[in-house]
This record gives C-alpha cells, sequence and structure tokens, in this order.
C-alpha cells in the first residue's frame, strides 16, 4: 500500500507498507506513516509499525485505530474505498 495527500503549506501524510492481515472489517499494515506540518508548521512525525485500521460505525473508510500517536495529538487517518 501506498498512499499520499498533500495541503496548503506543505502539509502532506505518507503511508507506506505492506498488508500483511485481513479481516472482514479490518486490515493490518506493516509499514511507515509521516506527517508533516500538519496540524502545525514544522510538526513532523514518522512511524514504522504494524497499524490497524478498521471501519466502524459503517463508515466507508478504514481509520486507523491508534488517534493520538504522534505529539499526543489526535490526528486522523482514513483510507477510503
Amino acid at each position: 500500500l501506498r498512499a499520499t495527500q498533500h495541503g496548503p503549506r506543505d502539509q502532506s501524510l505518507d503511508v507506506r507498507g505492506t498488508i500483511v492481515e485481513i479481516g472482514h472489517d479490518y486490515f493490518v499494515l506493516d509499514g511507515t506513516i509521516r506527517i508533516a506540518n500538519t496540524s502545525d508548521p514544522g510538526r513532523q512525525c514518522q512511524q514504522t509499525k504494524r497499524w490497524r485500521f478498521a471501519i466502524t460505525q459503517n463508515r466507508k473508510y478504514y481509520r486507523l485505530r491508534e488517534f493520538e500517536w504522534c505529539d499526543f495529538l489526535t490526528d486522523y487517518v482514513d483510507i477510503y474505498f
């Protein structure tokens, strides 16, 4: 899986890795998530590990189930299908 999103003021989100498990309403990604310049300019977060994404409340996307992994701020990482 490789996904990138860019916003104004050099904001970006980058998700890269290999899906290692798939279930009915979730998947597990072994890879790296990088956030840059959001929500504050100069904010840089990157971590490589196993990440769990899941569908909740009948949404049309998978949401990262760890919300405060970067600087204890809540970041939503969604992958739409």
